[in-house]
């Protein structure tokens, strides 16, 4: 299960750092930023060898490549300007996510060293953190853009990025030990539940009629 989910963490970073920065340059006007692609094959290398490295069994050089691989991408997304795109939803939805991708590889460097000893630490920082929030954004944009529709946000798809974020934050409160964590898990499922409920409701619509 570990090994998977960083497997699909590497192929998201490789994806999302293709697209974040096309997405965000096309989007506002006179932004220029890298695209990072010399850091990016660093990265990528670093995540296979992380990768490798827990299968062979080797902890400590595992946790290592997953630092550089998390850091290299913090690194990347300080230079893609995020205050530049802080009041456009479609764009800072990305943005976040990527984020939460780059934390959890160091949350995963620390859980192969031994200092965060329950894989779901790593496990919901990438899965719940990373990938639902990423998920949300790009179905969102994607529905818009191929439905021929303005790639503008409404305060329903707001809501839903809204939404999702708070799933992730409620499923990390409910992994500490406190009297609120059955509550925060429950209502962690129920947001991330709602957001997407949200999103069929607001796009099925569109996309099983005639475009008008």
């Amino acid at each position: 299960f570990h090994t998977g989910l960083l497997c699909m963490a590497v192929v998201t970073l490789l994806v999302a750092r293709r697209v974040i920065p096309f997405f965000a340059s096309r989007a506002v006007q006179g932004l220029s930023i890298p695209m990072h692609t010399r850091s990016g094959q660093w990265q990528l290398g670093a995540s296979v060898f992380a990768i490798a490295c827990g299968l062979a069994g080797w902890p400590v050089q595992m946790a290592a490549a997953l630092g550089v691989a998390g850091a290299i991408a913090l690194v990347q997304l300080a230079a893609w300007k995020p205050w530049a795109v802080r009041k456009m939803p479609l764009l800072w939805i990305l943005y976040a996510g990527y984020a939460a991708l780059g934390a959890g590889l160091p949350v995963a460097a620390a859980h192969a060293a031994g200092a965060v000893p329950r894989l779901a630490w790593p496990a919901h920082v990438l899965g719940v953190a990373g990938f639902s929030v990423l998920i949300i954004g790009m179905v969102t944009r994607t529905a818009l853009g191929h439905l021929g529709r303005p790639l503008r946000t409404d305060r329903l798809m707001v809501a839903c990025y809204a939404l999702v974020i708070a799933a992730a934050a409620l499923r990390l409160l409910a992994l500490l030990p406190t009297p609120l964590m059955l509550a925060c898990l429950h209502a962690s499922a129920g947001a991330w539940v709602l957001a997407f409920a949200l999103y069929l409701w607001r796009f099925v619509p569109m996309m099983i009629r005639p475009r008008r």
